[in-house]
């Protein structure tokens, strides 16, 4: 039987420059069908079938559940009009993939601390004793880890402060005959983040609107970093917020946008887009 291949999504803060992960899997064979929705296991024997998005799957190793991601091509990028947009975010080109499955939430303190407990793993912060952190620059902050952040977090946190080969260590240990883990591309982040919608947001182009989807620079935060630009509206939380604190995108992922920068697998290229034909297949 083949593997389930799966995929992980690798995020950065943006208060502390601090990293952090979720997990997402591709589809195989007769047991990837096997999907958890509101508790019930459904079973489905062909694997072509349409997937939806409100199909489900828990791996009992974490708990971690995972939601499932319709395969289909979209608009890669941003228009040259949109506001905010940098100039590596194009030509708009356009991308196919398969069906996937993504980590509803983000990797919490618990779910790592589980990982560390078992595997006896060493993070990449705590063997250089300090981790990158933004406050306007990057600075490296001593003694900064993923139980060591500088301010107060609950096991329903986002774990902070580890790196891409912390992730890509977890994901080893996570995985399996029949699943594997690995991180995103950037084209299977951006398809889930946008969840099939065409705005600057996935939840419209107001931007103020974002403290309802969204842990943002907000009026919460202004008394502590006042040289923010910041939205106009409260979210809650100066630094991380608990994971699911806000609501989902169209296919029920949380925190898809704020809260942390997200990684990629993909090597950064600035001009990566201009080097690719107009219609890329991902897996198709």
């Amino acid at each position: 039987m083949n593997p389930i291949k799966l995929i992980f999504r690798l995020f950065l803060i943006g208060v502390c420059g601090i990293f952090f992960y979720e997990i997402i899997q591709l589809p195989s064979k007769e047991d990837f069908y096997q999907t958890v929705s509101n508790n019930m296991v459904t079973q489905h024997s062909d694997q072509n079938t349409t997937c939806l998005a409100n199909e489900y799957w828990q791996d009992p190793k974490t708990s971690m559940d995972f939601i499932q991601i319709p395969g289909g091509c979209f608009q890669m990028g941003s228009p040259q009009h949109e506001i905010g947009r940098h100039s590596d975010e194009g030509p708009i080109h356009e991308v196919c993939l398969n069906a996937f499955y993504l980590g509803r939430y983000e990797v919490t303190i618990a779910q790592f601390r589980l990982f560390i407990d078992q595997s006896n793993y060493q993070t990449d912060a705590e063997k250089q004793q300090y981790a990158w952190c933004y406050n306007g620059e990057w600075i490296k902050k001593k003694d900064f880890y993923w139980n060591h952040t500088g301010f107060d977090q609950t096991d329903a946190h986002p774990v902070i402060n580890v790196s891409w080969n912390d992730a890509q260590s977890m994901a080893n240990w996570m995985s399996t005959k029949t699943h594997r883990f690995r991180l995103p591309t950037e084209e299977e982040w951006e398809f889930a983040c946008r969840g099939k919608t065409d705005s600057s947001r996935f939840w419209g182009e107001i931007s103020d609107q974002a403290c309802t989807f969204s842990n943002v620079a907000d009026q919460t935060a202004i008394n502590i970093y006042p040289a923010w630009t910041v939205h106009s509206c409260h979210d809650g939380y100066i630094y991380t917020a608990p994971v699911g604190s806000y609501q989902p995108n169209p296919f029920g992922l949380f925190d898809m946008m704020g809260n942390v920068w997200e990684l990629c697998l993909n090597s950064y290229d600035s001009k990566g887009y201009t080097l690719l034909p107009y219609s890329v297949k991902k897996n198709a």
